[in-house]
């Protein structure tokens, strides 16, 4: 197999993300299928599916591509199918932040097509059949937030925060230096709090939850009677609970979730404590 349909699937994918679709129609079969997520995502035609595409590269949201990875499984010598794999990290125009795992599947054929215009015949690699999945949420944690720069977190939070750095004192009486950003979130535990830090580990402290809120100016959210969370870290905030970046799933209670989406959205927004930027836009997306 001279073509390395592999590292081509993966060149289409992240150019196409990158907002270029035109090595994706250039492989398109003639009758091509794709059935992706969604209501009405079922699309059948090279013609209808370079018109379907071509209008979401309007929709104004920004996509960053993780752990981008691909396998070929060969089938016979003229078909192979190649399987895609990435976290999806999607900025919506209204603030909102989604992160997925995707999994395409593409079903590869050479051909030999007649271009009708010029009654020429054309042979090569198109791609016949095309199924974009999203997997299930599962309890790994697809990213290890240690491992990120802080460019590379300002570039998925849209958020700098300040290194001035808290004392907290342990249940042994040790006392703890820690910035801003390096405190994920607190959890409470009775009369007793976990901080939990970036490198994922976490500190006991005496104090209840409550009293940490009110004694340390830490511009946290609070979205829980039981959590305290970073705005720096979260991905999405939305049906009554937080994701973080590594994974992590929170509750947000009924009676908090307003206010907590209100004051995520301030920092955002650059209204609150936390200065925050514009992110370039690279525009499309499936």
């Amino acid at each position: 197999m001279s073509v390395k349909l592999d590292t081509l699937s993966m060149e289409i994918v992240r150019n196409y993300y990158e907002g270029d679709c035109s090595l994706f129609f250039e492989y398109l079969y003639s009758d091509v299928v794709i059935l992706s997520v969604g209501k009405g995502q079922l699309m059948r035609g090279k013609a209808a599916v370079m018109e379907g595409f071509s209008g979401k590269m309007q929709n104004g949201i920004v996509y960053d591509l993780i752990a981008l990875s691909s396998e070929s499984y060969p089938l016979k010598r003229d078909s192979c199918n190649v399987l895609i794999q990435m976290d999806l990290v999607s900025y919506f125009p209204n603030g909102m932040i989604t992160r997925v795992n995707q999994r395409i599947s593409v079903d590869w054929r050479y051909e030999k097509e007649e271009i009708k215009e010029c009654g020429k015949v054309s042979s090569g690699w198109k791609m016949h059949f095309i199924h974009i999945s999203v997997a299930l949420q599962t309890k790994e944690k697809p990213l290890n937030i240690n491992h990120l720069s802080e460019q590379l977190l300002y570039e998925t939070t849209g958020m700098y925060q300040s290194e001035t750095k808290e004392v907290f004192r342990d249940t042994t009486g040790k006392s703890h230096y820690i910035s801003t950003s390096q405190l994920v979130r607190i959890e409470a535990n009775r009369a007793y709090s976990y901080l939990i830090l970036r490198d994922e580990k976490s500190i006991k402290v005496a104090k209840n939850i409550t009293a940490i809120e009110k004694e340390y100016k830490l511009n946290f959210i609070r979205t829980h009677s039981s959590h305290l969370v970073n705005p720096y870290y979260i991905m999405e905030l939305k049906n009554y609970r937080v994701v973080l970046i590594d994974g992590t799933v929170l509750p947000v209670s009924r009676t908090r979730f307003k206010e907590a989406k209100m004051q995520l959205d301030d920092q955002r927004c650059g209204t609150g404590p936390i200065q925050t930027a514009q992110i370039e836009h690279i525009q499309g997306g499936f």
